[in-house]
């Protein structure tokens, strides 16, 4: 499968780190997290690489009226061997329970990165809708 934005066979990101919430409450929750992390990539084309760099993350969840919660996790992966080098992955949804253990959730995944592999676009955007449901 080709993938104009990575050109990625295979990504793994290993993390071990720590975090704090900020807020938590019925309508809000805030949290940072933070940690070393560990990062393989393997190409479809490019050279296979790795590196130790770190994770930080984000998280924050709103409950809204009639239901509905946003919530957005952003995450930040700065490279420990090149400091130009660092990706960004934002996660923002909106969601509700339709009821009878049924859930609409839609939103979009913007990803960035600031070096990528040459003829590789730097930012993506990713817009979904899912239905679930829980049993």
């Amino acid at each position: 499968m080709s993938d104009s934005f990575k050109d990625l066979a295979m990504e793994s990101i290993t993390s071990v780190g720590a975090g704090y919430e900020f807020v938590k409450s019925a309508p809000i929750d805030c949290s940072l997290e933070a940690g070393v992390a560990y990062f393989s990539n393997n190409f479809d084309v490019q050279p296979d690489e790795s590196h130790i760099g770190a994770r930080i993350n984000a998280i924050l969840r709103v409950a809204l009226p009639l239901g509905f919660e946003f919530k957005d996790t952003f995450t930040m992966y700065p490279n420990g061997e090149d400091s130009q080098d660092y990706q960004i992955r934002n996660v923002a949804t909106l969601g509700t329970a339709l009821g009878s253990g049924w859930d609409l959730l839609g939103g979009v995944i913007s990803e960035f990165d600031n070096k990528p592999s040459p003829g590789v676009k730097r930012l993506d955007d990713t817009y979904f809708v899912g239905l679930g449901y829980t049993f």
